[in-house]
């Protein structure tokens, strides 16, 4: 998985086959596909599933420990650009593969159904502050929507830009939406 990682993250999508991950692992393709019957599509699936459970952990651990619906929404803030900051090249991978995949036999993307996922839980805790008086009027769609967006574009940052205090972009887009639910 690291192999393939690493591979994404340097080469792209287009760039990484099962004969450069086994050669940067250090192995033969034949022992790639032995743990990765399904192929690419599985390998690539897995460092996908494996990016997407640490965030969700590390975010989830940040979240659940604020008391406050405002500091809840900072914790979401902060601990997803952290994550983001602590693990660019796991993150380049993700972003490789989702990019990269052409649509499925339905016609969405990979991502589409992970992303609706992520911005409807975003959503449910803007509503759930809301509903607790801590935040104002606002759609929790359009405004999850935005602030995904927002943390989304961080990408090319990531790729060319590491000098980017991250930190104080997260700090900007916490006192940016903070006004934005304020009551």
């Amino acid at each position: 998985m690291t192999a393939a990682t690493e591979q994404l993250a340097e080469a792209g999508y287009a760039g990484t086959t099962l004969a450069a991950i086994a050669g940067r692992a250090g192995v033969s393709k034949a022992a790639v596909l032995y743990h990765f019957t399904g192929g690419k599509d599985e390998l690539l699936g897995e460092v996908v599933a494996a990016v997407i459970a640490g965030a969700t952990t590390a975010m989830t651990e940040a979240i659940t420990a604020e008391s406050t619906m405002t500091g809840r929404l900072r914790a979401y803030i902060t601990s997803n650009v952290g994550y983001l900051a602590g693990h660019r090249d796991e993150i380049l991978a993700l972003l490789a593969v989702v990019n990269g995949s052409g649509p499925r036999p339905d016609g969405s993307l990979l991502y589409e159904p992970i992303s609706e996922r992520i911005v409807a839980e975003l959503a449910a805790l803007l509503h759930a502050g809301q509903e607790a008086g801590a935040f104002g009027a606002f759609s929790p769609i359009v405004v999850a929507r935005c602030l995904r967006g927002a943390i989304d574009a961080l990408e090319p940052v990531l790729r060319h830009h590491p000098e980017v205090d991250l930190d104080a972009y997260a700090a900007e887009l916490v006192a940016i939406f903070e006004k934005v639910v304020a009551p």
